[in-house]
């Protein structure tokens, strides 16, 4: 057992340091908070050797205390959760499986789940699929290791999610480096651990589909980055007018004197035209020039290959027609478990909220 008064704490410049006697919630204290995380562990965890449980119990306090600053720092009316039967059980299985392996990525993921878990249910959320998702999350971290986490990551990137803070080649560059690059290498590509994931509830494999390559999905969503550009008269002929309305295109990001229109994908079309006050008749042949100044598939992969080359295996191992990798379909528990292993990796934020209703 650690005396707590015997623990210093260290913070760096973005992180606040919780004093446990200092704060009391809906009569639920900080220091009370973490009395009963610790309880719960000791109070249920089997015997071991001495030596074993000392350091069995460090670790789960060591759990314990993290998981409390992080609800304090969230918002300190969170701590009056860890009261209720749901969050002590859950806990208890978290402190469990880090009690038993010590691995640090593993307890700042399950301290992320747990988290989320008691967000939730400080939101009245009633107890549904996330909810669920989130137990089965936290029961199975300490059987899936760093690089299926990973696996479980590029996936979710990759086929479930849009950046629309990309509006150019650099925030498009930027968005690849801090969301592709971290997980992109070493990908797990054998059977074997795509039927273990599916096996403890991650996802399984589709029968008879597929995702698109990567570079389909990048091109398709971001299609502008990929525009070769074309002659302003060009625009001139399909708007009928010799002045082009200033802001209605750029400049071409991969050809000089040339330009693009302003806007990512067609969808955005209808809306530039709105901005001026221009025909919505002109809709098809702006899309059409959209599309006819794309780079094809080839042009798009060989780019890709050539300014973010971290990204080669990925690409491969994703357009492996026989490979499992781009026939995963992520379930609550996979997804649960991507997002908390991408901001343990990247501190980005993802919000289980928003893909598991």
């Amino acid at each position: 057992m650690i005396n707590d008064k015997n623990i210093s704490q260290e913070g760096g410049d973005n992180c606040k340091l919780i004093n446990a006697d200092s704060v009391t919630i809906n009569g639920v204290s900080a220091q009370e908070a973490m009395d009963i995380a610790t309880n719960v562990y000791n109070a249920n965890f089997l015997k071991l050797a001495e030596t074993a449980s000392e350091m069995a119990s460090y670790r789960a306090e060591s759990l314990a205390r993290k998981f409390v600053e992080e609800l304090s720092e969230k918002n300190e009316s969170y701590l009056e959760q860890i009261a209720t039967p749901d969050v002590q059980i859950s806990l208890y299985d978290a402190q469990r499986q880090f009690a038993k392996s010590g691995d640090k990525n593993s307890e700042k993921i399950l301290v992320d789940l747990l988290t989320q878990k008691v967000v939730d249910i400080h939101g009245n959320v009633d107890r549904g699929i996330r909810q669920i998702a989130l137990d089965e999350s936290i029961s199975i971290v300490s059987k899936i290791t760093p690089r299926q986490l990973d696996t479980l990551s590029i996936i979710f990137i990759t086929a479930k999610t849009l950046n629309h803070n990309v509006n150019n080649l650099k925030s498009f560059n930027a968005y690849l480096e801090s969301y592709y690059y971290p997980f992109a290498h070493d990908l797990l590509v054998d059977d074997l651990t795509y039927l273990h994931l599916e096996q403890i509830g991650c996802g399984s494999r589709m029968q008879a589909g597929y995702y698109y390559p990567i570079q389909q999905l990048l091109r398709d969503n971001y299609k502008a980055i990929f525009s070769k550009g074309f002659e302003l008269s060009e625009l001139n002929a399909i708007l009928q007018q010799d002045e082009i309305p200033n802001g209605f295109v750029i400049p071409a990001q991969h050809a000089v004197n040339l330009f693009q229109l302003n806007a990512m994908t067609p969808t955005q079309i209808p809306s530039l035209l709105n901005r001026y006050s221009l025909d919505e008749a002109f809709e098809k042949p702006l899309s059409d020039l959209l599309e006819s100044t794309t780079m094809s598939l080839d042009e798009t992969k060989d780019y890709l290959l050539s300014n973010h080359p971290q990204l080669s295996n990925l690409i491969e191992c994703w357009e492996d027609d026989e490979g499992p990798l781009n026939k995963f379909e992520l379930t609550p528990v996979g997804i649960a478990l991507a997002i908390a292993n991408i901001k343990n990796k990247t501190g980005i934020s993802m919000g289980f909220e928003i893909w598991v209703k």
